[in-house]
């Protein structure tokens, strides 16, 4: 199997732990940083799980052995397909959790940067190997932020 392949997969799965760190606000309460980043980083251990079973159910769709790494036109047929659903059913989730008032700029610019990355993978899934610059400056945004899980770099 391809090294491409391998480090395509591998990008999704950091990927997947990055785009969990996005979050907004609403005009509910507003959470504490630290209860914030705890259910952001919750929401993105849930979201990475769904991500990983759905891997392993395509695997087994395809016939494909867990030891292997599927060829190329499969990978990508497993980004197109998962990745965009996670990645929004994961946003949606964040977005409905409230940051801590003085951090709605910071959140919100991890937000953007997170979302500008997104945009480039919509319109080209193989963004995620071929330029590994997507998502530096949201990984730089969440790992300064705090998350654990979700803006893992």
């Amino acid at each position: 199997m391809s090294k491409r392949i391998m480090a395509m997969l591998a990008g999704v799965v950091a990927l997947a732990m990055l785009v969990g760190g996005c979050g907004g606000s609403s005009e509910d309460e507003s959470l504490t940083k630290a209860e914030f980043i705890s259910q952001a980083d919750a929401i993105c251990t849930e979201a990475n799980e769904e991500y990983k079973a759905d891997y392993e159910a395509f695997l087994e769709e395809e016939s494909i052995d867990k030891e292997q790494l599927p060829s190329e036109a499969q990978g990508l047929e497993f980004l197109e397909e998962a990745f965009a659903s996670n990645a929004e059913n994961r946003l949606n989730a964040l977005r409905d959790l409230s940051p801590p008032a003085a951090d709605e700029k910071e959140v919100e610019a991890f937000f953007d940067a997170t979302e500008q990355g997104l945009e480039k993978v919509e319109k080209n899934v193989k963004t995620l190997y071929d330029d590994p610059t997507t998502f530096t400056k949201a990984r730089e945004l969440g790992s300064a932020y705090g998350f654990k899980v979700c803006g893992l770099s």
